[in-house]
């Protein structure tokens, strides 16, 4: 006599199966944000370094525009 606990269930095959495929959806695009995020986090920080030292290349006299009189 076989067990009819151990019976495949086809509704909750078709329901994990659906699940699965949300939580694969949704993973990717968490993961699709992140690497925006980081990529932004990076060129801003680049952009920040590049600031700092090119501005040490400037003599403190030539920025800015002077007045007409």
């Amino acid at each position: 006599m076989s067990n009819p606990w151990m019976k495949s269930n086809p509704f909750m095959s078709m329901w994990l199966s659906g699940f699965n495929a949300m939580l694969g959806a949704s993973r990717g695009i968490m993961t699709a944000e992140a690497n925006r995020q980081a990529t932004a986090m990076m060129n801003e920080s680049i952009k920040m370094m590049t600031d700092f030292w090119t501005a040490m290349l400037v003599p403190p006299g030539m920025g800015g525009s002077r007045r007409r009189r």
